[in-house]
C-alpha cells in the first residue's frame, strides 16, 4: 500500500495520526483503510478548527474518531490469540447491549416529552 498518501497531509498536527494510518495501511485492507483514514481526518480537521461552534455532527465526529483511536488500540491487541480476542468480543458486545439500552431510554424520553407538551398545546387551544 505504498501508493497511499497521508504523511503530508495538512490535516495531522502531529505524528501519531501518521503513525497510526501507516499502521492501519498495512494491516487492513484498502476499503477499510480509506474509511478509517477519512473518519480520522474528519475528527482531526475538527479539531484543529476549534474557533467554530461545534454542532452536534462535529461533536460526533470527534467522538468517533477517539473511539475509533481506542478500538484500533484494543483490536490489535486483541489480535495476537484467540482468548484475548474472546475477551475483548464478550466487553464489545455488553457494550453494544448497554449502548442499545440507553439508546432507548433516551428514545423513550423524548416520545414522553414530546407527548406531554402536545398534550399542553391541545390543553391550551381547549381553554382559548
Amino acid at each position: 500500500m505504498e501508493d497511499l498518501q497521508f504523511a503530508d497531509n495538512e490535516n495531522f498536527n502531529n505524528g501519531d495520526d501518521c503513525e497510526i494510518l501507516k499502521h492501519v495501511a498495512i494491516i487492513y485492507t484498502r476499503a477499510i483503510f480509506t474509511r478509517f483514514q477519512h473518519e480520522l481526518l474528519q475528527g482531526t480537521s475538527k479539531k484543529s478548527t476549534t474557533l467554530k461552534k461545534k454542532t452536534p455532527t462535529s461533536s460526533m465526529a470527534i467522538r468517533l474518531n477517539g473511539l475509533m483511536k481506542e478500538s484500533f488500540v484494543v483490536m490489535t491487541l486483541a489480535a495476537s490469540d484467540a482468548e484475548s480476542e474472546e475477551i475483548v468480543r464478550k466487553y464489545l458486545y455488553q457494550a453494544r447491549v448497554e449502548v442499545i439500552k440507553l439508546q432507548s431510554e433516551l428514545y423513550v424520553k423524548d416520545i414522553h416529552k414530546s407527548s406531554l407538551e402536545k398534550e399542553k398545546d391541545t390543553t391550551k387551544n381547549i381553554k382559548s
